[in-house]
């Protein structure tokens, strides 16, 4: 078995009754701890990358198939819905069969149907291999935080957690470098050919991974604990707070990156380029963020760290919408605005803590890249509505008071987890 230095066996609380846990004694870092978080780093990457391929080929794909800017839409849309079908689905299937398999199983998947919109023949071609596409793709970031979550020493989940969360603007940023490489001389068919490469790496080091100690030893006892676990008993409070905050969290990213460069070129006059330029800087910003939360959260805690982030998004969104007007102040807001989003590092390394080992990927998967997912992509079009009528910087402002609601709901319905050993979590 694959068992972190120094652990011993441990009886656990009410959802692992009879089950075994896992407590780690030492905190010395070992070579497979590397390894683990490097496949789950890897496999977020180029989950992000091959999600973000099509939006870089978005206006080639919309002329060869005569698409208008809502059919365009349309395809990205039913992407993201796959993803959050394929989250619901997977995380489950996670707590089921294991980490390792669905791991293998979603970047197999995820590689297999990037490499065929190559070949997508049709409008309904296209959208059923982009659909399949983010239906495996959503099963990634579950499985991959549950293993690092079983694998790691607790006084450093929260700087691995965040490490690989900054797999995603990372995947983001190599889908535009291969587009700009591949698509001028090879077209963009073979744009998404490339993305089956780095999958297929993946898989094959996958390969020398095993399940953690943790998830073997509640196979082992042969308790089966359904899903529909997360929405019972105790587990229901947490199940709710941690859908409601992802929900306010997810809302705002979709809401600030859909208008502040709507609002940049509306009512700013920037050129594309110049706000092209305003995006790389709020991702390197957000790369920070990710980064830097994992520390923040290791030192004072889950909770003190989401507080933090979120009341300077709150500050800073409406902040940026309203004064940011010269230049310099545009940067330096923005960056910091980037940097606030770093709470996306918390999802992951805080939902992995809410629930014991049987639900772990099931709360994860259906609560975060479900239910909360789903219900933010509507964030955008209602922001819109309201911009109509006030302004966009007044919407993003009203939407940015929303940060407020997830302090109120994570102090009064949530629980530290910091620093708590697997046999903890799971007795928690």
């Amino acid at each position: 078995m694959t068992k972190p230095l120094g652990e011993k066996a441990i009886s656990v609380g009410e959802a692992g009754k009879g089950v075994t846990g896992v407590e780690l004694v030492e905190t010395r870092i070992t070579g497979y701890m590397w390894m683990v978080l490097f496949v789950a780093l890897a496999g977020y990457i180029f989950d992000a990358f091959e999600v973000m391929l099509y939006s870089n080929a978005l206006v080639e794909i919309k002329k060869e198939f005569s698409f208008n800017f809502a059919g365009s839409g349309t395809v990205m849309t039913l992407s993201l819905l796959g993803y959050a079908v394929g989250g619901m689905f997977w995380g489950p299937m996670t707590d089921k069969i294991g980490r390792i398999k669905v791991m293998m199983w979603t970047v197999a998947g995820y590689a297999v149907f990037t490499g065929l919109t190559a070949v997508s023949w049709s409008a309904v071609s296209l959208i059923g291999f982009r659909f399949l596409m983010g239906f495996f793709a959503g099963g990634e970031w579950a499985a991959g935080a549950a293993l690092i979550t079983e694998t790691w020493p607790a006084k450093y989940r929260g700087r691995v957690m965040a490490v690989m969360q900054t797999g995603w603007p990372i995947g983001a940023i190599f889908a535009s470098i291969i587009y700009a490489g591949v698509a001028p001389t090879w077209g963009w068919r073979w744009v998404f050919v490339s993305g089956i490469v780095p999958a297929v790496i993946v898989f094959i080091i996958r390969m020398s991974l095993k399940e953690s100690d943790s998830f073997q030893q509640h196979k082992a006892s042969g308790t089966q604990i359904s899903w529909t676990g997360i929405f019972q008993g105790k587990y229901l409070k947490r199940t709710i707070m941690f859908i409601l905050i992802s929900f306010i969290g997810l809302l705002g990213y979709w809401c600030i990156m859909t208008w502040i460069p709507a609002m940049l070129r509306a009512e700013r006059g920037m050129t594309i380029f110049q706000s092209s330029m305003w995006f790389i800087v709020i991702n390197v910003g957000s790369m920070c963020g990710y980064l830097s939360f994992g520390f923040v959260a290791d030192h004072l805690g889950r909770r003190p760290g989401f507080s933090i982030y979120w009341l300077v998004a709150m500050i800073a969104a409406p902040t940026f919408a309203f004064y940011a007007k010269d230049p310099t102040l545009m940067v330096v807001f923005g960056f910091i605005l980037g940097i606030s989003m770093g709470y996306f590092s918390g999802y992951p390394l805080y939902g992995s803590e809410l629930w014991p080992t049987a639900l772990r990927a099931s709360g994860m998967g259906i609560a975060y890249t479900g239910i909360a997912r789903v219900a933010s992509t509507f964030g955008p079009m209602v922001i819109g509505a309201v911009a109509d009528k006030v302004g966009i910087a007044t919407a993003i402002s009203v939407m940015a008071s929303s940060y407020i609601v997830a302090v109120i709901l994570i102090w009064a319905m949530g629980y530290e987890t910091k620093g708590k050993t697997l046999g903890e979590l799971d007795a928690m």
